[in-house]
């Protein structure tokens, strides 16, 4: 009788830990997930504002390429 108790207060506090663990986990990834949220957003504002000069590069550099391509093909 006394092994059965023993089992029985033991399997409590494993579900009482796995509870508690689980709660702690659950708020753990919601501050992640806000801490990634703002850091995205914080790469957008300061990306966003250069994304025009940045198609700009890279309408020069695939105009430099089809040249260089086209120069290739001559030689």
């Amino acid at each position: 009788m006394e092994l059965l108790e023993s089992v029985k207060r033991d399997g409590l506090k494993l579900k009482n830990q796995i509870t508690q663990t689980s709660k702690e986990g659950a708020a753990m990834i919601k501050e992640l997930t806000q801490e990634i949220k703002t850091s995205i957003s914080e790469w957008k504002d300061s990306v966003e504002p250069h994304q025009e000069k940045i198609q700009e590069y890279l309408e020069q550099i695939e105009t430099s390429l089809k040249e260089l391509e086209e120069k290739v093909k001559k030689d």
